[in-house]
């Protein structure tokens, strides 16, 4: 299905199968979307999926009420 590079042998790669336990990283080649992707616990956190824009329009948001009342 695809392979992987180690950080401490970069000139070898080594198979990854198919529901192998491997996580993804930026050394992994061949096809990601079959290999396995760990979310953990975090995943229940997410509640909507956002755009950058609606990210970065509520953050400001957020930031401009905190910093607001010292204005004054």
């Amino acid at each position: 299905m695809g392979e992987r590079i180690r950080p401490w042998a970069p000139d070898e790669r080594v198979p990854v199968r198919r529901f192998q336990s491997t996580g993804v990283t930026k050394a992994s080649y061949g096809t990601i979307d079959a290999m396995s992707f760990f979310a953990g616990e975090s995943v229940d956190g997410v509640k909507d999926v956002l755009s950058v824009a609606e990210i970065v329009r509520e953050l400001a948001g957020g930031a401009e009420n905190l910093l607001r009342p010292m204005r004054k």
